[in-house]
């Protein structure tokens, strides 16, 4: 994630148009081509995707580019300690472990002129790869004050990445860390693809990003203040097609389809996607798609696969979150916040293990020591995260909307089915 201090140039925030984003592919492709080394025996390539969004200031204009971690089908149980339990959590791909099907993925904002966001990948990129030895050292034998260490080498990094562009330009940049990650034995394996994630990997991500709704109260109560203004606005504007705006205006004075429209409305902002299929008969039909089971077949109709069959449902209202270039599947408006509770998971487990073993009265000198420093480290670490996640937020945050209790229906009110937690694999020997 990478947040700059002012909104480029002090320009307003408009829409992406048609011919900067074919200027900022341009851009990106030729980036991706001079950031890939050669692969050579014995190596194991870092795959990057590079890619831009659209969020429409629903995140802060300051931000300029995002992480976004593949996630896998894999559940890990972490190990028990007393009675500690811990739930089966999600496991999301470290950078260093992704593969060429699932690579790591860095989308920049799409609203933001192309030097911008050269700068911003050739920032991230500097970032991580300095950052790589210092998480191993930490994986291996603990550092207490890895937030202060990282704080250092990312602004070290990214003072190298401006002074080498204003001298030499971004060129050199893209080359030294080519030669530096091919040095490394990781060489970076870069390429730019205007979709971020396809139908099969937006599907898997459903079941964390809900959770992310579940766990962070500073994203769900900007999505809820959203869902209240557009299950009012939508029954005026209608949907993707004639057809079903007429559909939304006909239910425009019954309150129980404004919750549907809420219900949509969230599922667009959390999961990317959301569809509402009015079906043939009025009030009988009405109902909220999935969007892990949903496929599109053309804007108003559209496939669901659950439970072994496959039904049509048309017309169908699909609404977006996030918008992918080229892509008629939008992304989670709240991605950035997967990352930030990740971190935040690990460490209030940290804090959770510090409590249970500080009631061990078989705990060494030498572990308490150990745990004192890691949970020193947590308590540091979750207020900068909270900031994070306060800095993350956009205009909506701002609005003056008071969210109904009965927004959503009874029972709703969590998102579900959902992740229980998520985790982040080790980038061993990175």
């Amino acid at each position: 994630m990478k947040l700059l201090s002012e909104p480029t140039s002090g320009l307003p925030y408009l829409h992406a148009a048609p011919v900067h984003v074919q200027a900022s592919e341009r851009a990106l492709r030729d980036l991706a081509e001079a950031l890939t080394a050669e692969l050579a025996p014995n190596t194991r390539p870092v795959y990057v995707r590079l890619t831009m969004v659209e969020h429409g200031a629903f995140l802060s204009t300051r931000l300029h580019g995002m992480n976004l971690l593949p996630a896998t089908d894999d559940v890990v149980i972490e190990p028990t300690y007393g009675s500690l339990q811990r739930p089966p959590a999600v496991l999301l791909r470290d950078p260093y472990t992704a593969t060429p099907d699932e690579p790591f993925v860095y989308a920049v904002v799409a609203n933001h002129p192309a030097d911008v966001q050269v700068e911003t990948v050739l920032s991230a990129l500097a970032q991580m790869l300095a950052r790589s030895q210092l998480v191993n050292a930490a994986h291996k034998h603990g550092v207490t004050d890895l937030d202060r260490q990282a704080a250092e080498v990312d602004h070290q990094a990214q003072g190298a990445v401006q002074d080498t562009m204003r001298a030499r330009g971004w060129p050199a940049v893209a080359e030294a860390l080519r030669a530096r990650s091919a040095a490394a034995g990781r060489p970076l394996i870069v390429r730019y693809d205007p979709i971020a994630f396809d139908e099969s990997g937006l599907q898997r991500r459903v079941p964390v990003l809900r959770h992310v709704y579940n766990a962070m109260p500073e994203a769900r109560v900007v999505i809820d203040k959203l869902a209240v203004v557009l299950s009012q606005t939508l029954t005026s504007i209608g949907g993707s097609s004639q057809q079903s705006a007429a559909f939304v205006r006909q239910l425009l004075d019954v309150g129980e389809h404004r919750t549907y429209l809420a219900h949509l409305s969230r599922d667009a902002f959390v999961c990317g996607n959301g569809y509402l299929s009015f079906g043939t008969t009025r009030d009988e039909d009405l109902r909220l798609l999935r969007p892990e089971s949903t496929t599109l077949l053309r804007p108003d109709r559209a496939l669901v696969v659950e439970d072994g069959r496959e039904l049509v449902y048309e017309p169908v209202m699909h609404l977006r979150g996030a918008h992918q270039v080229g892509s008629r599947y939008g992304i989670s408006m709240i991605e950035p916040f997967v990352h930030l509770l990740v971190q935040r998971e690990v460490f209030e487990g940290t804090l959770a293990l510090e409590e249970q073993a500080l009631r061990d009265p078989n705990l060494s000198q030498r572990d308490l020591v150990r745990m004192a420093g890691s949970a020193g480290l947590a308590r540091r670490v979750l207020p900068a995260l909270a900031h994070q996640a306060q800095d993350l937020l956009g205009g909506p945050a701002s609005l003056a909307v008071n969210v109904p209790d009965e927004l959503y229906f009874p029972g709703h009110e969590d998102m579900a089915p959902a992740a229980e937690a998520l985790t982040l694999n080790p980038a061993d020997g990175a």
